[in-house]
Formats: C-alpha cells, structure tokens, sequence
C-alpha cells in the first residue's frame, strides 16, 4: 500500500496588515518601568518594538506612539514574541533584538484614529 502526503505551506495566522515604520514608542510597564524604543511595523493588532533587553513573554504593558500623521495612539499589549534581526554593514554582521507586542486594548478612541491612519498608509502603497 502506498501513502502520499503533500507538504503544505505554513499558513499565515496574521489577520492584520502590517507596515514598515520607525516611530519612537514609550513602553510603560508597573514592573520594568518606561523605555523609549523603535518601532520597525505596526498593524491594527500589535506592533513590533526593537529593544535591545528584550521584556519577558506575557508581559503587560501600555505603548504610546505618535504615527506619522501626528495622531497620538495610546494601547495596552502583552509581549507575544521575541525576535533577533540579523543584518550586514559594511561588510560586518550585526544584530538587533526585539519583541512583538499584541494589542489588547485601546485608550478612548485610539483604535478608531489607528485604524485611519493604517488605511491611509493602506492606500498610500
């Protein structure tokens, strides 16, 4: 009796688009307090922050970011992923650190101004 099996690709879970960026962002945790860091993309669900010291997986924290068109975003994460970026200068290898930060939550309106912001950032591509 002979089996075939298919190998199928990885599907991909993201439900939200996401955009290359670099905004500054203020994370603000009770236990690890503020830490000014570098977004590299941000969705209508999360962000991903460089930070060189990584905060641990399942932390709770508020992210505060201006996006490019002036609008302050005000949002409540958890840590979700850690990543390591690995890049090349000059002939020299380096890498970066960072985490991938969920959305859980919003303050007032600020998942209505983000939500803006990304579709015209949407169409602007």
């Amino acid at each position: 009796m002979t089996h075939s099996t298919t190998a199928q690709a990885p599907t991909d879970r993201r439900s939200w688009l996401r955009f290359r960026t670099i905004l500054p962002v203020l994370l603000e945790s009770p236990l690890y307090g503020q830490q000014r860091c570098i977004a590299r993309n941000v969705s209508g669900g999360g962000i991903c922050i460089e930070l060189a010291d990584p905060l641990p997986l399942g932390t709770e924290l508020r992210v505060r970011f201006t996006a490019p068109n002036g609008t302050e975003i005000v949002a409540i994460g958890c840590v979700r992923n850690h990543y390591v970026f690995n890049y090349a200068t000059r002939q020299r290898y380096r890498q970066l650190r960072g985490i991938g930060i969920r959305f859980t939550a919003f303050d007032g309106a600020a998942e209505t101004r983000l939500r803006r912001v990304l579709d015209r950032m949407q169409v602007a591509h």
